[in-house]
């Protein structure tokens, strides 16, 4: 099971961020419509997500899956992936887990967008405004 998530693989509190899973096999007997996989995100020893890890998914023939969640602060999760087979020995079963470190918040984000954006706005103002005076002799 390989997975990466928005954005850049380092997520931000209080922004969703988009998981993507990728299930290989090397025996080629996994198939995503004959699991009941899950996924469950930990922090510490609370289980603070879980759902089938499938649930969403339109195309249960794709070994790709995505959801989304949001991380509600700063600190270290756990996210573990498992698979059992619905009829025996269709695939070997799988548990797989890997950490998240979430560092940044929204705040730090939005103070750079809003800082990027305003000066955009006053560079397109003095542009203008330099044109109209321009203009005008």
């Amino acid at each position: 099971v390989v997975f990466h998530t928005t954005p850049d693989d380092s997520p931000i509190a209080n922004v969703p961020s988009k998981f993507y899973f990728q299930i290989t096999d090397k025996s080629k007997r996994f198939e995503p419509d004959k699991c009941n996989c899950d996924v469950k995100i930990m922090l510490g020893n609370k289980l603070v997500f879980l759902q089938p890890l499938l649930k969403y998914n339109k195309s249960p023939s794709l070994k790709v899956e995505s959801f989304e969640y949001t991380f509600t602060k700063k600190d270290t999760y756990t996210i573990i992936v498992s698979g059992t087979p619905k009829t025996p020995e269709a695939f070997q079963s799988f548990k797989v887990s890997d950490e998240i470190m979430v560092s940044r918040e929204a705040n730090s984000i939005s103070n750079t967008q809003y800082l990027s954006t305003l000066i955009l706005i006053i560079t397109a103002i003095s542009i203008t405004i330099y044109f109209l005076k321009k203009h005008r002799i």
